[in-house]
């Protein structure tokens, strides 16, 4: 595990130190998810694969709920869509 400190700036922008964005393999562009977990802010990389895989475990709950019926991807993807504004 890699430790270290930065500072945010007045933009509210954090550089996270290189030791950890080469231990995660971290580069320009790539997304973070930003939680709040009791007070701690928490940054986690977004990769492809994992939202590929939160479509799948959907997709997999709309077939238990609709026990067999299919939504095609993009009724999947448009329920997400309004399931996340609510959060």
């Amino acid at each position: 595990m890699a430790i270290a400190t930065t500072k945010v700036s007045r933009n509210g922008q954090v550089v996270i130190p290189k030791e950890v964005r080469d231990r995660l393999r971290l580069t320009s562009g790539d997304t973070l998810l930003v939680a709040d977990v009791d007070g701690r802010v928490v940054l986690s990389p977004v990769r492809a694969e994992d939202l590929r895989k939160e479509f799948d475990d959907v997709m997999a709950a709309f077939d238990r709920a609709l026990q067999g019926e299919r939504f095609s991807e993009a009724q999947a993807v448009a329920a997400v869509r309004r399931v996340r504004r609510r959060g």
